[in-house]
């Protein structure tokens, strides 16, 4: 079993995983690998559904 499932079992189930858990060195939840902030040169939604239209005059999305 992978230690962020471990980890995951610790927090949830309060299980005994054998080994006291570090907390940065052995599951990191709060960092994930890519956050789509917002589209670049076009309207869409960003990472927390929060709409953007693209403005050519200031050349940045706006809300």
């Amino acid at each position: 079993m992978a230690k962020r499932d471990e980890m995951l079992r610790v927090w949830t189930e309060h299980a005994n995983i054998g080994y006291i858990p570090i907390f940065p060195k052995d599951f990191n939840f709060l960092k994930p690998k890519y956050v789509p902030e917002r589209s670049e040169k076009e309207d869409g939604f960003d990472w927390f559904g929060v709409e953007w239209q693209y403005e050519p005059k200031s050349g940045a999305p706006m809300v």
